[in-house]
């Protein structure tokens, strides 16, 4: 058997030195800086400890309720579809973002003057003790009824907060009515809701 040991492979035309494309250490192999990779290559060395630049989506989790039957919430907090509802994700680094999408249905069962609030929570366990993701407990739009009982009031909603930990975290709704009750929809035809949560981080 052959080898060949090596510091720097250039092609025939190259500069070589600190312009070689190929650049050994060892065992390892370095790409030099301005080396071009075929689009034709594959690669299937894991990108778990590369660097990405700014505004990169480094990964995206999403979660889409699959129980039909709706939820009666009052004015405590709860995460009313527990783990039905939930993503799992585990952040790069606590120096990215991450960027959380919701989309819930929800409608007023006691007549108009009905609100509620919707919030984001993680836990790094099974939610038997969590904290509340981002500067505010409850976030930004309230759907507010001014209907007759049963006025719907579809909520997307959108927040962008730091990755609070480089453990796993589980993030779940939360929700809340400030009087009386408010009902969420579960996912059916007969309402067209799709009550889903989307979470991505970001690179920073």
């Amino acid at each position: 058997m052959s080898e060949l040991s090596v510091d720097k492979i250039t092609g025939k035309t190259g500069t070589g030195g600190a312009s070689s494309p190929l650049q050994f250490s060892g065992d390892t192999v370095t790409l030099g800086t301005g080396a071009t990779i075929g689009t034709g290559a594959t690669i299937s060395a894991s990108l778990a400890n590369a660097t990405f630049p700014a505004g990169h989506v480094i990964q995206t989790k999403a979660d889409t309720l699959t129980a039909s039957a709706g939820i009666l919430v009052s004015t405590t907090r709860v995460t009313p579809y527990g783990s039905d509802l939930e993503v799992v994700i585990t952040c790069n680094s606590t120096s990215n973002n991450l960027l959380i999408q919701a989309y819930i249905s929800q409608y007023s069962t006691e007549g108009a003057g009905k609100s509620g609030h919707f919030g984001l929570l993680y836990s790094t366990d099974s939610f038997s003790s969590e904290t509340i993701l981002g500067e505010r407990e409850f976030i930004e739009p309230y759907v507010y009824h001014d209907g007759p009982t049963g006025s719907q009031g579809p909520v997307f909603y959108q927040t962008w907060v730091q990755c609070p930990t480089t453990s796993e975290i589980k993030i779940r709704p939360s929700v809340k009515s400030y009087s009386g009750n408010i009902q969420l929809f579960g996912n059916s035809s007969s309402t067209n809701c799709v009550t889903s949560l989307v979470v991505q981080e970001i690179a920073q």
